[in-house]
């Protein structure tokens, strides 16, 4: 199967001053996860007009390392952290137009307080069709490599039984969840042949997605349980069953 890039957007988070939080800086760079090749990186979706960033660096740049600090393997929480500070401080960013990092160049730049423009008249986006929009997308990369996609189904949170068809033979499932951080808990996602229930794969949430493999041991009809703890803990649920 040929390799391609397969970039998940687990989140866009902007590098800029946090509301009435003063002398806190950033860069002015939207940044999201590459995970493809066995490895996450950070990779520069966009930058603002007249931003620090904007001066030097481009789109779709990896960031390798900041402050000489490597950010592979990092969440954007994690490089975010270390690319924020106070404003007026330099920053260290190691970027390169290629995830292995060749012909790696360094930038030094100065922290600003950088307010994102606002958009009157516009609502804000919604979550859940953002999240879906991005499950959607990841379906599409698994196509691109080569998968045959047997089902998809998206619901808001509850306890969930559904049934698909299934031939014999190894199948991948994915569930992804838009967390709803008020609320505490867990989810469990049980995916079996309904002939061999007892063989279900069970899944505990510890990540916005959990995947897991199911051998149907006959052709059929196969589940997928899904089992909130906690009152529910998140906003929708995407699952999808490929092989």
């Amino acid at each position: 199967m040929k390799n391609k890039a397969l970039v998940l957007i687990v989140g866009l988070l902007m590098l800029c001053s946090i509301a009435n939080a003063q002398n806190i800086g950033g860069i002015g760079a939207m940044l999201a996860i590459d995970s493809s090749d066995g490895y996450r990186l950070p990779i520069i979706k966009s930058l603002m007009p007249n931003s620090p960033a904007a001066a030097s660096m481009k789109e779709n740049q990896f960031i390798l390392k900041v402050n000489e600090v490597s950010c592979r393997d990092k969440t954007i929480e994690e490089v975010v952290g270390l690319i924020r500070g106070e404003a007026g401080t330099h920053v260290k960013l190691s970027v390169a137009d290629n995830k292995p990092g060749k012909h790696a160049t360094t930038y030094d730049l100065v922290r600003a307080v950088i307010q994102q423009p606002a958009a009157p008249n516009q609502p804000a986006a919604d979550p859940v069709e953002v999240f879906n929009a991005n499950c959607e997308h990841e379906i599409k990369q698994l196509k691109r490599q080569g998968y045959a996609v047997i089902k998809t189904f998206t619901s808001d949170c509850g306890n969930y039984f559904f049934n698909f068809n299934a031939d014999t033979g190894l199948h991948h499932v994915t569930v992804y969840t838009l967390e709803d951080k008020g609320n505490a808990g867990g989810i469990t996602a049980s995916i079996f042949d309904n002939q061999h229930e007892a063989d279900a794969v069970k899944l505990k949430k510890e990540t916005a997605s959990q995947k897991g493999d199911i051998y149907f041991k006959r052709t059929g009809v196969g589940g997928i349980k899904i089992e909130l703890a906690g009152g529910g803990i998140c906003k929708s649920i995407y699952i999808v069953v490929y092989k």
